[in-house]
């Protein structure tokens, strides 16, 4: 993945730079930001717990047990992008170079869930386009902050 970041960074260096004082702000408060984000995470997966625990039933019961599966696939997906989140938090706060490389980790996770889904749903390219949008609006913030997480 060093070469992948690499790369990334070399596209990113010529982007337009956020104020300084902008970077600053959001290189300090990062942790914050993974941290709300996290307890986000944390309660939509208890929405959807809940909410595949009645789907999956009627779902066996009418045959449509593949779109219950993908329901369970995302709710693990969403338990393991809540765990790394909340395991960004404190290198974060210590403005580690660890907490940046969990967050830039976890935007591939999403990217790779992001595919995954398309392919199961590919009528809904929309969905695609937002995953590759949100990752590279993501790609931008991360390495614009990147030079304080050392």
């Amino acid at each position: 993945m060093d070469g992948v970041e690499k790369q990334l960074a070399v596209w990113y260096k010529n982007f337009p730079d956020l104020p300084k004082g902008f970077n600053d702000w959001v290189a300090k408060y990062a942790w914050i930001f993974a941290l709300v984000g996290g307890v986000f995470m944390a309660l939509s997966a208890l929405t959807l717990l809940s909410a595949l625990g009645i789907f999956s039933f009627y779902a066996s019961y009418y045959g449509a047990a593949g779109y219950a599966l993908f329901g369970w696939l995302a709710l693990i997906s969403i338990i393991v992008a809540t765990v790394v989140t909340f395991m960004a938090v404190s290198p974060l706060k210590e403005q580690k170079e660890k907490g940046w490389k969990l967050m830039f980790y976890l935007e591939f996770f999403y990217m790779v869930f992001g595919v995954l889904q398309w392919l199961y749903h590919p009528a809904y390219f929309g969905n695609l386009f937002g995953t590759f949008l949100g990752a590279a609006i993501s790609f931008y913030f991360l390495f614009q902050v990147r030079e304080y997480f050392k």
